[in-house]
């Protein structure tokens, strides 16, 4: 019986084996034999190369790289004339995943845990061929290593997991149950006197039945009298056979009544650590899936800097997400714009601007047309199907939805006042190009393709990143002519207006690097006074009133909510901006009405007030 309270005990509280996990650890880690046995038997030689597109940030996208596959292990250099002076990087494929893209159909991603390489090749056969061969490179490259598939993996993680999951369970059965076990103890202990008081009455039995037997052997040699003598001899020295037998079959009955409540003792226990261990399989489960969103959710911070966290057709971020981080991103360009110095410009040196067309100005006629079209746009009323999206006393902006293909087309129109400077000098600060990067905070370089005249310009303007959405440019003409005074009594001088449309140049191709946006804008101004007393002119009683309209083809695949949250944020800030500009450019200059004229010096203006 001590031998069964052994069992009993250790089964219950004695820890899982720990050569099942050697066992474990023995078939996930190569010996250094196979791993010597990997180097001879790998293969060796290129397996293909090529030039791909890839991912490198998110300030120059996609860029060109040659890519080498030789002995499992994908590498990649600028071009295919650096590979003599060593990879860029490189990554082992052997726990590495090959994932083709879900949409896009000419790319495909390589990760292995946190480095992943963003891949795309010229057509869809040439990404089929490079999937295939880095799979057939992995599996040589995870046999000959004796790495397993993931899955086998997972599988390998998961049984060591589930034994000491199950370890833990039955220990922590054990401790909790202190008291069942006390009692089984106490049973146990019992089933010990049982057996030393069977083991008595055993050797007292067996020592009657050994005499007995005796007797009986001798009983054929003597008369019936003297074996009846002897017979009497062995009853009166003690031995009570009646009385030993039923204290034997007492004794088998406390054992068997011992065993029983043992059992249920054990039964009850047992129930008690299925019940534990179901408990401890569902929390394992949940804590896995808790497990795989952490990872989930990581992976997805970890990888924000590849192209699926950007505009995009395939992109990933959601509406809310893509607005917020334009927000922080124009937020912070405003904040190093307003740190950045700005030049003190002083009285203007530009050429006179004339009305007169360059001969040779082959936007003649589209200038002509552009520019009606936009008058007979600035000069008509808002209807009913325009939205005030701002108003702010002197500033008015009006928008009409209009959408084209899933592409935002809001035309934009806008009415402000502005005191204190001419329509000539509001339109010749808006059109004249050495002055476009002071107020445009946006700007991140621009090019002068051609000019034609004093009073047409064709620019390339490449706008700032602002993650997450791509880079863009802009070609156009930007065109300056004054206009026929109003009838009103109240203008002071000629009005002006400068029109920019989106041209096609060869001097700036799109060549696919940004995304190529499409603009059409008005800028109308006409300069107000008021009398004075004295006839004297100042800029106390000026005003300019401006009327601008836009209409901006953004391209991409920005969203909707998006780009209309940004340009009702954005087109007002815009506006007060450029005037302030103006304002602090022009403050104690001479006034200008035209580009060969003016009103007075700033001295003489100090004098008359």
């Amino acid at each position: 019986m001590s031998g069964m309270s052994h069992l009993t005990t250790s089964s219950v509280s004695t820890p899982l084996p720990t050569n099942e996990v050697a066992d474990l650890a023995q078939q996930s880690e190569p010996s250094d034999e196979d791993e010597l046995d990997d180097d001879l038997e790998s293969p060796r030689g290129i397996e293909k190369k090529g030039t791909l597109s890839k991912w490198t940030n998110f300030f120059h996208g996609w860029q060109d790289r040659f890519v080498v596959l030789t002995n499992g292990t994908l590498s990649y250099y600028k071009s295919e004339f650096d590979t003599a002076f060593g990879c860029r990087g490189s990554m082992s494929l052997a726990l590495a995943r090959i994932q083709p893209h879900e949409f896009d159909n000419l790319r495909f991603d390589v990760n292995v845990n946190d480095c992943v390489y963003y891949l795309r090749c010229n057509a869809a056969d040439e990404r089929q061929g490079w999937v295939e061969a880095l799979e057939q490179s992995k599996a040589a490259r995870s046999a000959d290593q004796g790495y397993s598939s993931d899955v086998t993996s997972l599988s390998s993680m998961q049984k060591a997991t589930s034994l000491v999951s199950i370890n833990s369970a039955i220990s922590g059965a054990s401790t909790s149950s202190k008291a069942q076990s006390h009692r089984l103890k106490e049973k146990l202990l019992e089933m010990e006197t049982f057996r030393d008081i069977l083991y008595r009455q055993v050797d007292t039995l067996q020592s009657f039945f050994e005499e007995c037997s005796e007797q009986s052997n001798r009983s054929a040699n003597i008369s019936d009298i003297d074996a009846k003598q002897e017979l009497q001899q062995l009853m009166e020295r003690g031995v009570d056979f009646r009385g030993e037998a039923m204290t034997f079959k007492a004794t088998m009955a406390g054992i068997l009544a011992t065993l029983n409540h043992c059992n249920e003792l054990i039964s009850r226990k047992e129930d008690r650590l299925q019940k534990r261990l179901e408990k401890e399989v569902e929390r394992r489960k949940k804590a896995e899936i808790a497990a795989r969103q952490a990872a989930s959710e990581s992976r997805r911070r970890l990888f924000a800097g590849g192209p699926d966290y950007e505009e995009g057709p395939y992109s990933t971020l959601q509406e809310g997400d893509f607005l917020d981080a334009i927000e922080g991103e124009c937020e912070r360009l405003e904040r190093q714009d307003a740190y950045s110095e700005k030049p003190d410009h002083t009285e203007s040196d530009d050429e006179r601007i004339t009305d007169e067309m360059c001969a040779d100005n082959p936007f003649q006629n589209e200038i002509e047309e552009k520019l009606q079209e936009n008058l007979k746009y600035c000069y008509e009323q808002v209807g009913h199907s325009w939205s005030v999206v701002h108003d702010d006393g002197d500033m008015k902006v009006y928008r009409r939805d209009l959408e084209e293909g899933g592409v935002v087309l809001d035309p934009l129109k806008a009415y402000h006042t502005v005191k204190g400077v001419t329509a000539y000098e509001f339109c010749q600060h808006f059109f004249d190009e050495k002055f476009r990067m002071d107020w445009e905070g946006t700007l991140d370089s621009f090019n002068v393709l051609d000019r034609f005249g004093s009073n047409t310009t064709v620019l390339h303007q490449v706008h700032k990143r602002v993650w997450p959405s791509s880079q863009r440019d802009v070609v156009f003409v930007s065109h300056m002519r004054d206009l026929p005074q109003l009838d009103t009594g109240k203008e002071y001088g000629r009005g002006y207006v400068v029109c920019n449309f989106s041209i096609d140049h060869e001097k700036a191709p799109n060549n696919g690097k940004y995304i190529r946006a499409r603009c059409n804008i008005a800028l109308l101004a006409h300069t107000l006074l008021e009398p004075s007393v004295d006839g004297e002119v100042t800029r106390g009683q000026l005003s300019c009133q401006i009327t601008y309209s836009a209409n901006v083809n953004p391209g991409g695949w920005a969203p909707p909510s998006v780009v209309r949250a940004v340009s009702k944020r954005e087109y007002p800030k815009f506006l007060r901006k450029f005037s302030q500009f103006v304002l602090r450019t022009t403050h104690n200059q001479p006034i200008r009405i035209s580009s060969d004229s003016h009103i007075h010096k700033p001295e003489e203006q100090l004098e008359s007030q």
